[in-house]
């Protein structure tokens, strides 16, 4: 609807007047319309509210264009162009139409929450009601719908933190002592100590009490060595870190990786630097060598070189990767293992350089340099 006040175009929209002059607004109340028809049935009782609400975001949208004149134009906005004024012409948009789309589908969630019991529930009732009155940023308004869900989620798998999801299971592998989390609570105290994403991330959380998936906690004599994510349905190791995100360091890898072996959990490389090699006996014991500025940690098996490179305090390792962790089979000709990019990839990203003068310095220490070494060499020159 439209009116003239004080020589200026408005359109009616919530009872208000809107000061941008849109040529054709009944196109695009007419295109929110189609929208909200196509909608969820949850939606429907709440269509005029929202209808206001997309309405006013539409008309503040990239789909709203500035109007270049057209003889077809109505007479009100032939006047506006002889006095120059600006005008704008609405245009459909599909990348819009999924924003809409994806805002609708978050406030079905909303509208389910608000007819439940569960907690949060008034908060979903108010904020519904609010829509109608709510700014035209289409981002601001899904921020505070999905926040809103996020909070009364969070709320209802808290309620359940205590609940046995699982029966506890200890097991020992070397020097380390492993302990399976029983319940929500488990994870989140594991998620503290460890300093990472199991403290307060809803999908970690939903996924375990789903049963989905499934977390150790393997400790070592001064405190947490590891935290495993496991794929329960694939019986996979998804994630293994140390605490705060780190790598698993060398000190423990063996009885952690002989640890897995022994429950039948496949590894591979959503395992984070964990190979089945690891379980071997060494060919070369962890060492220490020092190399640019840094300590790096050393240690190889009969077909697989684990280094960590811990960097000196006020040194910056400038963007290379801090662990590297390579299985070659020693029947597989060179030529192969060269040609294969995902290994190169992760040589290049450790650095060919600094990986020659370690295996240089780890080599002085030997008879002479392991098949293991001569490849790396090669691979890196």
């Amino acid at each position: 609807m439209h009116a003239l006040h004080g020589g200026v175009q408005l359109c009616l929209v919530n009872g208000e007047y809107m000061s941008r002059d849109i040529i054709n607004i009944g196109a695009l109340q007419s295109h929110v319309d189609m929208l909200l028809r196509n909608a969820s049935p949850a939606l429907q009782e709440r269509a005029p509210g929202l209808r206001n609400a997309m309405v006013r975001i539409a008309m503040h949208s990239d789909s709203v264009v500035r109007a270049r004149r057209r003889k077809t134009d109505p007479d009100w906005a032939q006047t506006k162009f002889k006095a120059q004024s600006v005008l704008y012409r609405f245009q459909p948009d599909r990348f819009f139409d999924r924003r809409l789309r994806a805002l609708l589908t978050v406030l079905e969630n909303v509208t389910q929450l608000a007819g439940s019991n569960e907690t949060g529930a008034r908060d979903a009732q108010a904020f519904l009601r609010g829509v109608p009155h709510r700014g035209r940023d289409i981002d601001d308004l899904e921020d505070r719908a999905a926040d809103l869900l996020d909070r009364a989620e969070r709320a209802a798998l808290r309620a359940r933190r205590f609940e046995t999801v699982c029966a506890k299971d200890t097991q020992i592998s070397g020097q380390v002592t492993a302990e399976r989390c029983t319940t929500l609570d488990e994870v989140i105290k594991l998620g503290r100590e460890g300093q990472n994403c199991l403290a307060h991330d809803l999908e970690y959380w939903r996924n375990f009490l789903a049963k989905t998936r499934a977390f150790w906690a393997l400790r070592g004599e001064a405190g947490l060595v590891a935290v495993l994510e496991v794929d329960c349905e694939r019986g996979a190791v998804v994630a293994a870190l140390g605490p705060s995100n780190e790598a698993i360091g060398l000190r423990h890898l063996q009885d952690v990786v002989r640890f897995c072996l022994g429950q039948g959990l496949a590894l591979g490389s959503a395992g984070e630097c964990l190979l089945p090699d690891y379980a071997g006996d060494y060919l070369v014991p962890p060492r220490v060598v020092r190399v640019e500025g840094h300590t790096a940690f050393y240690a190889e098996w009969h077909g697989a070189v684990r280094i960590d490179l811990v960097k000196e305090r006020g040194r910056r390792r400038r963007g290379r990767a801090s662990t590297l962790a390579v299985a070659l089979n020693p029947s597989v000709p060179l030529i192969e293992a060269v040609l294969s990019s995902d290994l190169q990839d992760e040589l290049e990203d450790f650095g060919h350089k600094r990986l020659r003068k370690i295996i240089g310095t780890v080599a002085l220490d030997q008879t002479a340099p392991t098949i293991m070494q001569h490849r790396l060499l090669a691979m890196t020159a």
